[in-house]
């Protein structure tokens, strides 16, 4: 049952993880080339694609809300290296910013309760990644734990992430609870372990 759900304008162009919709009729994804992104969502019944964001900048890591009616995407749009923006899934009306700082603000993923946002961030001279949340409408910034790439489950309460063992250096995914607390190694070894998810 495999089908090709994309394609590539030229060998330059590539696409990020695909996102799917809450309800499994779409998925959404960045498609780079030429140094720019733009994100777009695809039913997967069908091979058009529909943009999300313009075609300037970078725009990367979209991420539906659990009702399927918002994306959360990470956006330069306002010339302030990378923060994140909601707009509707289906492309139409506004958008509204949810971060605002010098820091490069990426991979959101949203809590069950539709209202909070846990991202990954790197702070203005900080190489290492952290694991912060913030509220929909923006507001007070709560640093977590170290870590990338978090993933929420589905019942909002842990959250999945990856961040280096500090004896092997090697990437191994964590978990801890929504709030930060119960820090939890869930992975060993000399390999790196990446791209965690929930079923």
């Amino acid at each position: 049952g495999l089908k090709q759900l994309t394609a590539g304008a030229d060998r330059y162009t590539y696409f990020s993880r695909a996102a799917p919709s809450p309800n499994q009729d779409a998925i959404v994804f960045a498609e780079f080339t030429e140094g720019r992104s733009v994100v777009y969502r695809q039913s997967l019944g069908s091979p058009a694609k529909s943009p999300i964001t313009a075609e300037t900048g970078l725009n990367l890591s979209p991420a539906f809300t659990p009702d399927g009616r918002f994306l959360v995407f990470s956006s330069d749009r306002s010339g302030e290296s990378q923060s994140l923006w909601r707009k509707r899934s289906d492309g139409a009306g506004g958008i509204t910013q949810i971060t605002s700082s010098s820091a490069f603000d990426w991979h959101p993923s949203v809590a069950s309760d539709g209202e909070t946002i846990i991202f990954q961030s790197h702070r203005k001279n900080n190489i290492d990644a952290s694991i912060w949340s913030i509220s929909m409408n923006g507001g007070l910034l709560t640093q977590l734990a170290p870590g990338r790439t978090p993933a929420v489950s589905p019942d909002g309460r842990r959250i999945l992430f990856v961040r280096p063992d500090s004896k092997t250096g090697k990437d191994q995914i964590w978990s801890m609870q929504i709030d930060g607390s119960g820090l939890t190694q869930l992975t060993t070894g000399d390999a790196n372990d990446r791209d965690p998810s929930w079923h």
